[in-house]
């Protein structure tokens, strides 16, 4: 019994050394625990967000960005992207990101086309 009241008096002791801001990290931050492939995912992440920021990340930062900045896509059509990628090579995408991204340039140019157009009284065909 000695022994158990001397380690929870060390760990008690323990808890109050730490600085407000650890113990509230202490409180905060919580273990995942993650496949080898998702973290192989994860860090990669890391680095292109260190890319593209300049600036060092975490795997919070990353977990952060794809929260705020991801899209869910239909299973089916991120198969149909997929699989165009993989019968047009010679376009030069490599991953669905890439394309996505494309893809959206594009549209965005159209519309902003469209919208010009008819800003000067034209007729424009229907979708």
């Amino acid at each position: 019994m000695a022994k158990e009241k001397t380690q929870k008096g060390s760990r008690s002791n323990h808890r109050n050394s730490l600085t407000p801001f650890k113990r509230l990290v202490d409180k905060r931050m919580k273990t995942l625990r993650i496949s080898d492939d998702i973290h192989r995912k994860l860090t990669a992440t890391v680095g292109t967000l260190m890319a593209q920021t300049g600036k060092m990340q975490t795997y919070q930062d990353a977990i952060e960005a794809m929260l705020t900045r991801s899209v869910i896509l239909p299973t089916e059509l991120l198969a149909e992207i997929e699989k165009f990628i993989e019968e047009n090579k010679q376009l030069g995408f490599t991953t669905r990101e890439e394309f996505i991204c494309d893809a959206a340039r594009w549209r965005l140019k159209f519309l902003k086309e469209e919208e010009n157009v008819k800003l000067d009284g034209r007729q424009i065909p229907a979708h």
